[in-house]
């Protein structure tokens, strides 16, 4: 699961709410543009708090929170990616640990490079017709590949 959003350059103002809702299982990737909707889909809403369909994500608990403050809806069964990721891959952690994006995951645990940059990030996610580059969605494809390669090596327990 990931979202993204159109981001807010005036300093000062709130974050813009939820405009992509990202999921796949691994098959089949589903992009749910809320920003062109009045109100999120149902289906929606039973899939995120149904804590029997594992969510795995990058900053999950981030984005769960920003989804029940924006759509309204309460995630359940969420899983951080970094605690699903076999323990001799990850780095010793000091003090404060490091924070790990997507691309590092992808790049430690596939050896390959993220082709996400900053530019589509920071592309208006609310859009009514969102860009090919923004179709394609690169880092939900690698996170259901990272998640069934990690998922059968790993106990955890869901949010």
């Amino acid at each position: 699961m990931d979202i993204e959003w159109a981001p807010n350059f005036r300093a000062g103002q709130p974050e813009n709410p939820v405009s992509l809702v990202q999921l796949s299982d691994g098959e089949l990737i589903v992009l749910v543009h809320v920003a062109c909707m009045t109100s999120a889909p149902v289906e929606l809403a039973h899939l995120l708090s149904d804590p029997e369909t594992i969510k795995l994500g990058v900053g999950i608990k981030q984005d769960a929170t920003k989804v029940l403050r924006d759509l309204g809806i309460t995630c359940a069964g969420i899983v951080e990616l970094k605690d699903v990721c076999p323990p001799e891959k990850l780095v010793e952690l000091t003090t404060k640990p490091p924070i790990r994006g997507l691309s590092w995951y992808v790049g430690t645990y596939l050896n390959r490079k993220l082709a996400k940059a900053k530019s589509d990030q920071l592309s208006n996610w609310a859009a009514r017709n969102l860009t090919a580059r923004q179709l394609t969605c690169k880092s939900i494809y690698y996170i259901s590949f990272v998640s069934k390669k990690f998922l059968f090596f790993s106990s955890f327990d869901p949010i």
